[in-house]
């Protein structure tokens, strides 16, 4: 997560409920690994994407809800981090066209629309039966609710 969305250290240990030095040590680790290995950083084929969706839709995810509700920092958004998730969900999905990546870039767009709405002039949070629905970024909830393949998914197995 620190390498590919640019989150710090404490932001990752807070989306994966872990504490710091824990993430900083599995880091090290794998990049010790990864070099005595000789294991290359490089784009995986396209034959191979399937098999690291799961992995790959876990961060960009965990990257969006760092943003949704940071974990430091005086605002309760990180709209930056939550629009890079979604960009990365679209691009993710335009690779490699499944179901799953869909419903989570829909998720992602909907509570995307809201965060005008979330907190208030002091920034603190405001609940979802409280906020200003006028506030909502009506053009993300269509986007979210018209989020489709751009052609036909095959059945699964």
């Amino acid at each position: 997560m620190r390498e590919m969305c640019g989150l710090t250290t404490e932001q990752g240990a807070s989306a994966l409920l872990q504490k710091p030095s824990t993430v900083a040590q599995r880091i090290v680790r794998a990049k010790r690994k990864s070099r005595d290995a000789g294991i290359p950083y490089e784009v995986p084929e396209p034959k191979e994407l399937p098999g690291r969706l799961q992995s790959v839709l876990k961060v960009i995810y965990l990257m969006f809800n760092e943003g949704y509700s940071a974990s430091d920092g005086e605002a309760v958004v990180n709209v930056s981090l939550t629009r890079e998730a979604v960009r990365l969900a679209r691009s993710l999905a335009d690779m490699v066209p499944d179901a799953e990546i869909y419903g989570v870039l829909a998720l992602m767009l909907r509570h995307d629309s809201l965060p005008q709405a979330r907190q208030d002039a002091n920034g603190d949070l405001i609940t979802l039966e409280e906020q200003d629905r006028t506030l909502w970024d009506q053009t993300q909830i269509k986007a979210g609710i018209e989020v489709r393949p751009v052609r036909e998914l095959p059945p699964k197995d």
